[in-house]
């Protein structure tokens, strides 16, 4: 019998073991923000990611950043952030902009994510416009 579960040199059945997932495998939030120089949240050549910006969780869900309470990261040099290590819960994400830049999108200022089921969500963009110098 060629069977790819069947030893061929003797008739017996090669043990194996399924590994299920652990209850302790963790969700993934991440994606970009960028610099939108038409308000149009179309990432276009001339427009560059933002690096060292902060991105937080808002787990008390005030829309602000509370820095020695919620978990906040910064973009790489490439725009990317990440959060990982996540567990099933409803986040709120938001973007503190630097100073002379508004957010253009999301228009609601955050994103509410609702993570279930081990998923890893993507495209979680933020739109930035620069502002005139104050």
């Amino acid at each position: 019998m060629n069977n790819k579960f069947w030893n061929q040199e003797e008739p017996k059945i090669i043990n194996f073991t399924l590994v299920e997932r652990p209850e302790t495998y963790q969700w993934e939030i991440s994606w970009y923000i960028y610099e939108d120089l038409n308000s149009n949240w179309i990432k276009e050549t001339t427009e560059k990611t933002m690096a060292w910006w902060k991105i937080c969780i808002d787990k008390n869900n005030n829309n602000d950043c509370e820095e020695n309470i919620e978990p906040f990261i910064l973009t790489n040099n490439q725009g990317y952030y990440e959060f990982n290590w996540l567990t099933t819960w409803i986040y709120k994400i938001l973007e503190i902009p630097h100073q002379n830049w508004i957010l253009t999108n999301p228009t609601t200022k955050y994103y509410t994510i609702n993570l279930s089921n081990w998923q890893k969500v993507t495209n979680k963009n933020f739109w930035n416009l620069k502002t005139k110098w104050k």
